[in-house]
């Protein structure tokens, strides 16, 4: 840590004051003038007239500010380097080794910051254990589950054996579904998406990477995805975040279109802003809906048209990153039956 910082912080009186440390600091510079002043006339250095007097007074002033702006600086040191911590951590996952033992309000500061982020990188470590573990022992025999339903389906077996294939099958998928859910909550890292974004990124081809995406589950469903672009549209994102978004809300939209209908996709450039809208032929939801669709584990989820099940997490996903861009998403419907629209609004 900065020397004169450190050595203010041994002196009894101010080491618990960070402020008393600035104040005594000023106090000096104020005094070093007339400190001068008084030397220069106890000593007779100069043959003193007024013009000189005026002289020596505007030098030791200009001196006393150069030494007291200098110093103050230095005494910044604690918030520059917790700056710098913060900095470090948020864009390359650094953690700091702040100084914890000085007892001024900078020096706690410090040592909360570091405390908060040695507790913060831990928790995101212990996150992508827990995801790690779910993809692994629950994932996984899901998946045979839903398999084994599959096969029953297949063989030549009794209407009854067939129903119970159908069980497993929306059984497992359900339960599929709310466990990838999950495990995409929890490998979303803010932090890091928070802090890469991309300019320029062009808005068709983050578009075309979510339609390929989902283009069999469209499929599946006869579902025709039709998207209109004003030309070169560009923003300023992460891409695999934004790519997410897009997925998320086509699967939403194909999960709740009829078969045999269509999504529209389209953006324009209105008031310097982008406008992305994602429409469909479905469902829809009621006006007063529109809001609580994007909270955590909604209580207004609904199966889709096929019997999709539904977790209400990828609109609380998707809600998410469109405010770390700095963007805002709203829903809109004229109520059951008569299709849905999403809006983002983003800064161009």
């Amino acid at each position: 840590m900065n020397t004169i910082y450190s050595g203010l912080s041994n002196w009894p009186w101010i080491k618990k004051s960070y402020p008393a440390k600035f104040m005594v600091i000023a106090f000096i510079g104020i005094h070093i003038p007339l400190i001068i002043l008084s030397i220069c006339l106890i000593f007779d250095a100069f043959n003193f007239t007024k013009g000189s007097a005026v002289l020596v007074v505007l030098g030791a002033t200009l001196l006393a500010t150069v030494i007291a702006l200098f110093t103050f600086y230095q005494l910044l040191a604690p918030l520059h380097r917790s700056k710098q911590a913060l900095e470090d951590y948020i864009g390359k996952r650094q953690l700091p080794t702040l100084p914890v033992h000085y007892n001024d309000e900078a020096g706690i500061l410090m040592k909360e910051i570091q405390l908060t982020l040695t507790t913060l990188n831990t928790l995101m470590e212990e996150k992508r254990d827990i995801a790690a573990m779910l993809s692994h022992d629950l994932r996984t025999p899901l998946t045979q589950f839903i398999g084994l339903g599959r096969l029953i389906k297949r063989e030549d077996a009794g209407l009854q054996l067939q129903e119970i294939g159908d069980m497993m099958i929306q059984i497992g998928e359900q339960q599929l579904g709310f466990l990838n859910g999950i495990l995409e909550v929890l490998s979303h890292n803010d932090l890091e998406r928070g802090r890469n974004f991309t300019p320029g990124v062009s808005v068709t081809k983050v578009a075309a990477d979510a339609i390929t995406n989902v283009a069999q589950q469209a499929a599946d469903k006869h579902i025709d995805i039709k998207q209109q672009w004003n030309q070169n549209l560009t923003f300023t994102v992460n891409p695999e975040a934004f790519t997410q978004v897009f997925q998320n809300l086509l699967t939403n939209a194909i999960k709740f279109s009829n078969p045999n209908s269509t999504i529209y996709l389209n953006g324009i450039k209105r008031n310097n802003q982008l406008v992305i809208t994602i429409t469909d032929e479905g469902m829809g939801f009621a006006p007063e809906h529109a809001t609580i669709l994007f909270n955590r584990y909604t209580d207004v989820r609904k199966e889709g048209t096929a019997g999709e099940a539904s977790t209400g997490l990828g609109l609380y996903l998707v809600r998410k990153i469109v405010e770390q861009h700095n963007g805002v998403i709203t829903a809109h419907s004229n109520g059951v039956n008569t299709g849905a629209s999403f809006e983002i609004t983003m800064p161009v």
